[in-house]
């Protein structure tokens, strides 16, 4: 595996759990940013809202990957013991257009299972203390985790079966799955490039499919208990929860900056983009109390061309795979594209929307 985050770790769980031999090696000497530094905001959904999702995809394709995201985040937090006290999210909407795509989300949703409900700007004022937003959709399942925890855990589960992982291993050379690192070479039956934006470099054919977005994290000290749910807003750009430990986490606003952080690949605090995330969260609910940050980050998502994943086999690769372009909705999808290419690598080919994922798309 080229990567030990999260799409790494879940392709190497599965595999040794089928007896295969496995070495995961991660360039730095820690986890990868875009696995550990979001918000741990775990949800059944990929993409803005269903309706664009479909809109995009046309109604199988947007019902296929909202089943399979709805199975894969389901299957994912059973085993969570109370993971945070919130359940549930709220998608607010600050313009009419956003809103009205809520509401007719609000269908498409009901159909995949999702307990889902639309309300107007009052109701929303009301049960969430929001000010300015014209409409929200409440989804209850939902549920906030710590990222560095779960991905622990999972590498964890992957050691004790045999799985070695290297960190400060960076990989500089590829060629017929011999792989030159920094620390000595290292020959594969088979490769999974899950190197985050770096997966091009072992990809070229995918170099314009998947490039850096820098996404901006902070979180104040901790406030007695403000919200019981978790929250997203303007086409889930913008996110915020509340950790058990009363800590306010708030990501997003890069659509505020002249390139939307796309591009950058340095793990550096756009101190703009930062002042305007401190003051969101009291402009839009007035009643919290003063808030003081405490920290703040930056982590480099992957993103994919058409925002959703790349995986499957390499074309021109038959021992090279690919699982990358997670678009900042890796946590729940990982997991479901981990265990099912682990399951294709192993000579099985699972259910799953490959068409949707598959590297192909971009090679036409």
């Amino acid at each position: 595996m080229i990567g030990a985050g999260f799409a790494g770790a879940w392709v190497a769980l599965h595999l040794v759990q089928r007896g295969a031999s496995v070495a995961l090696l991660e360039a730095g000497p820690g986890p990868p940013g875009e696995s550990v530094r979001n918000a741990g905001v775990l949800v059944p959904f990929a993409g803005e809202n269903a309706f664009r999702l479909e809109k995009a995809l046309g109604r199988p394709g947007g019902r296929e990957l909202g089943a399979y995201a709805l199975r894969a985040y389901r299957e994912l937090r059973a085993p969570l013991e109370s993971p945070t006290a919130e359940e549930g999210i709220w998608w607010l909407a600050w313009r009419g257009e956003e809103a009205r795509e809520l509401e007719a989300s609000v269908p498409l949703l009901e159909n995949l299972g999702h307990a889902v409900e639309f309300a107007g700007a009052a109701e929303v004022a009301r049960r969430t203390g929001a000010t300015g937003a014209a409409a929200g959709l409440h989804l209850a399942e939902a549920t906030g985790v710590d990222p560095a925890a779960l991905l622990a855990t999972t590498l964890s589960r992957a050691r004790a079966l045999g799985a070695t992982v290297t960190s400060g291993g960076r990989v500089v050379a590829l060629a017929d799955e011999v792989l030159e690192t920094t620390a000595g070479r290292l020959e594969a039956e088979i490769v999974v490039v899950a190197a985050g934006f770096r997966s091009a470099e072992f990809a070229p054919s995918l170099a314009d499919a998947i490039h850096p977005v820098r996404g901006q994290m902070l979180a104040t000290r901790p406030v007695p208990r403000a919200f019981e749910t978790m929250f997203s807003a303007n086409w889930r750009f913008d996110s915020w929860r509340q950790t058990p430990e009363g800590r306010l986490l708030a990501g997003g606003m890069r659509w505020s900056q002249p390139e939307m952080e796309c591009g950058l690949t340095e793990e550096v605090v756009n101190e703009d983009l930062h002042r305007r995330l401190a003051d969101f969260l009291p402009r839009r609910f007035p009643s919290l109390p003063p808030l003081e940050v405490e920290s703040a980050w930056s982590g480099i998502m992957a993103h994919s061309a058409d925002l959703l994943p790349i995986a499957g086999p390499l074309p021109g690769h038959p021992r090279r795979w690919i699982a990358a372009g997670f678009s900042g909705d890796g946590l729940v999808l990982s997991y479901a594209i981990g265990r099912d290419l682990a399951a294709w690598i192993a000579g099985e080919k699972p259910e799953a929307p490959w068409p949707l994922f598959s590297p192909r798309r971009f090679l036409r």
